[in-house]
């Protein structure tokens, strides 16, 4: 009966050893997010009267998974993207032209809109947006709309950075 209750007992205690051997080499555990951080670098200057606002909704973080284990060690993926959704608003009465990543024209002279929009990028990666605002060129001849010559009078550049989850 006493050498029993010592088999018993050394089996609880393997069982025991084995289940925390397991679990230290299932190696570190996948981040659960990649954090996202907007920035933004702006020069120049805007002419009296002039409003150009870019208003961040909300920035959201990418987020990391396990694809598995191999050898042992834990596997992660790299993060889903990461994005940011945005309300771009301005109010020309000059006549300066506005436009953003050197190519959408969105105001030509005097006048006022706004534009919902969205930046996404994936792990370890940046996006940008460029705002440029200046004189108007009406002789330009690329596949663009007329935008701001340069050098322009103000440009904004708002970045989007996924930082790396593993």
């Amino acid at each position: 009966m006493h050498r029993r209750l010592s088999v018993l007992a050394l089996s609880a205690l393997s069982a025991l050893g084995l289940g925390s051997a397991a679990f230290a080499q299932g190696g570190p555990q996948c981040p659960n997010t990649c954090p996202a951080t907007l920035s933004v670098a702006a020069s120049g200057t805007i002419q009296p009267g002039d409003t150009i606002t870019l208003m961040p909704l909300s920035v959201t973080d990418g987020e990391g998974a396990e694809l598995g284990v191999v050898g042992g060690g834990t596997v992660c993926s790299t993060c889903e993207s990461c994005n940011t959704d945005f309300i771009f608003s301005w109010r020309i009465q000059s006549n300066k032209c506005l436009s953003y990543n050197n190519c959408g024209l969105l105001q030509s002279g005097p006048g006022t809109g706004s534009l919902p929009g969205s930046l996404t990028r994936g792990c370890g990666k940046s996006r940008k947006l460029l705002i440029s605002y200046g004189d108007c060129n009406p002789l330009y001849m690329g596949s663009c709309p007329p935008h701001p010559v340069d050098p322009v009078d103000y440009s904004a550049t708002w970045t989007l950075d996924c930082a790396t989850c593993q």
